[in-house]
């Protein structure tokens, strides 16, 4: 008797054949598409993934034992003079960014992926903004050619902090409410699958604007320079 028989009688009949020549596995998880029970989504590296988790809190745990001791002596002349509130907020920025390891460290999902977004950017933000501001300050004082000097106080450019953060913190707003990023699957080398924030036009955008603030940055301080080599000179 042909397979084919075999399959036909064995079905019209309800003898026990037709399971034992047909067995159905359940496809496993994250595949679209199964021949057999092969896995389709890649092991996570739990060891590696919790080695970076523990080296983030601990950077996490120093950056604020540091901002504490910036506080602490903040009366010191070379901490008075690097302005110790803006040193707090950019070590401030730093615990933020610290952060997006957190988010990251279970399987990804768009509530994950929103708050690695804001703990990059709004950290970044609040990092080099303040990095910014100091600079911008050290460079009206040395350019200013009046006979009275120019003394921007910490409390005047926290009035110029401000609102760059709250521009950021639109930007992430409106982002998040329009097109929240989602946890895509993507393929490795081996055709497994994994997850990963989707990149799109939002990202972009701000990448554009982090290297036009790295560019006015430098300009600053190349110009900073050369007002100080300058003045040292006079």
């Amino acid at each position: 008797m042909s397979f084919l028989s075999l399959t036909v009688v064995s079905f019209s009949s309800y003898s026990p054949t037709y399971d034992m020549l047909y067995i159905c596995k359940r496809c496993q998880p994250g595949c679209d598409v199964c021949e057999d029970d092969s896995p389709c989504l890649a092991n996570y590296n739990w060891a590696f993934r919790i080695s970076l988790l523990t080296i983030s809190v601990i950077c996490i745990f120093l950056t604020l034992l540091l901002s504490f001791y910036v506080y602490r002596y903040r009366k010191l002349k070379v901490i008075n003079v690097a302005s110790p509130i803006f040193l707090c907020i950019t070590l401030l920025g730093c615990v933020i960014m610290y952060c997006e390891m957190a988010a990251i460290f279970p399987v990804l999902s768009m509530y994950s992926c929103i708050a690695t977004k804001w703990t990059r950017h709004m950290g970044f933000c609040l990092t080099y903004s303040a990095l910014l501001l100091k600079t911008w300050r050290v460079s009206l004082t040395y350019r200013v050619k009046s006979a009275h000097k120019l003394k921007l106080t910490d409390k005047q450019l926290l009035q110029w902090l401000f609102p760059i953060l709250l521009v950021m913190a639109i930007y992430l707003g409106t982002w998040t409410i329009s097109s929240p990023p989602e946890a895509v699957y993507i393929e490795d080398w081996d055709k497994l699958k994994f997850k990963q924030c989707d990149y799109n036009w939002w990202d972009h955008s701000l990448a554009i604007a982090v290297l036009d603030k790295n560019i006015c940055q430098a300009d600053y301080r190349i110009a900073n320079l050369h007002y100080f080599h300058f003045y040292l000179f006079i």
